[in-house]
C-alpha cells in the first residue's frame, strides 16, 4: 500500500543521492584519474546542484568557495587537494548534512515522487473512472507532481 511505497522511497533516498553524486564525479573526472582536482570539484558541485535543483521545488545555491575549501580540508585525508571517490562521497554527505534545506527537500521529493504520487495516481484513476482510467499511471503521477510543486511554490 501507500505506507510501503513511502517507506521504500525513504529507504531508497541514500542510494538515489549516492547515484547522483557518482554521476557528477564520473562526468567531470575528464582525465579518468579517479580523483577530482579543484576545478573538477567545483564542476561536480555545480552539476550535482543543477541535477537536484531541476528535480526539486525551489532553488538552492551551491556552497561558496570558502565553504568548499573548508569541506575539502575536512575530507581530503591524504592532503593532496584532490578528492578520490570515497572522499567525494564524504564531501557530498557533509554537504547534505550541513545544508540548510536543500537535501531535506530531496528526501521529501523522493518519498513523494517514488512512493506517494504513484499510489495516489492509481487510486485517483480508479475513483475517476471513465476516460481517465485509460491514461497511464505515470502520466497522472506526473501531472499530480507538477500540480503539487506549483501549489508549494505559491
Amino acid at each position: 500500500g501507500i505506507g510501503f511505497a513511502v517507506g521504500a522511497g525513504v529507504l531508497a533516498y541514500p542510494y538515489v543521492f549516492r547515484i547522483a553524486c557518482d554521476k557528477a564525479f564520473d562526468a567531470v573526472d575528464e582525465d579518468k584519474s579517479g580523483e577530482l582536482d579543484t576545478a573538477e570539484i567545483s564542476s561536480a558541485i555545480l552539476m550535482l546542484y543543477n541535477h537536484l535543483n531541476k528535480r526539486l521545488p525551489g532553488w538552492e545555491d551551491p556552497p561558496s568557495k570558502s565553504k568548499i575549501k573548508e569541506l575539502v580540508k575536512l575530507v581530503d585525508h591524504d592532503g593532496n587537494n584532490r578528492l578520490n571517490r570515497d572522499e567525494w562521497h564524504e564531501f557530498c554527505k557533509k554537504l547534505k548534512d550541513d545544508g540548510p534545506t536543500f537535501f531535506r527537500r530531496f528526501t521529501g521529493g523522493v518519498s513523494r515522487d517514488v512512493g506517494i504520487l504513484p499510489a495516489v495516481a492509481k487510486t485517483s484513476k480508479q475513483m475517476a473512472g471513465g476516460i481517465v482510467s485509460a491514461v497511464p499511471d505515470s502520466v497522472v503521477a506526473g501531472v499530480m507532481s507538477t500540480a503539487s510543486k506549483l501549489v508549494a511554490g505559491i
